[in-house]
C-alpha cells in the first residue's frame, strides 16, 4: 500500500470506530508494514472487519491473505479417518501384553 492508499485506510477507519486517531507517525509504520499487501486486499479486509467487530483492526486483520477457496475441511475424511484410527487403537489394545505379562516371565 502506498502512503495515500493508508490514509485512506485510516479515514475509514475513523469513520467507522470513533475512537480512532491517526498521526503521520502511526501513517508511516503501517505504510512500513503494509506496503507489499495489495490496496484492494486491504480494504477488503477492512470491510470484513468493521462488518464483523467493534474492536478497531489490527495490521495483521489488514494484512492477511485471502482464504483459498479451494481449500476446505472436509469433514466425512476426518469422521472416517479418526473412527479408522480408534479402530486401530482397540486392536492394539487387545494385543498387547498385560503389566508384567511378557514372555519370559
Amino acid at each position: 500500500m502506498t502512503w495515500n492508499e493508508v490514509v485512506q485506510l485510516f479515514a475509514i477507519i475513523h469513520n467507522s470506530y470513533s475512537n480512532f486517531a491517526a498521526d503521520e507517525q502511526k501513517i508511516a509504520v503501517w505504510q512500513e508494514l503494509l506496503s507489499d499487501v495489495p490496496a484492494e486486499l486491504a480494504f477488503q479486509n477492512l470491510r470484513n472487519h468493521i462488518r464483523a467487530s467493534q474492536y478497531l483492526p489490527t495490521i495483521a486483520e489488514i494484512a492477511k491473505p485471502p482464504r483459498d477457496p479451494t481449500q476446505f475441511t472436509d469433514y466425512a475424511q476426518l469422521r472416517h479417518d479418526t473412527a479408522a484410527r480408534l479402530e486401530a487403537f482397540d486392536q492394539w489394545s487387545k494385543a498387547a501384553l498385560p503389566p508384567g505379562g511378557g514372555p519370559g516371565e
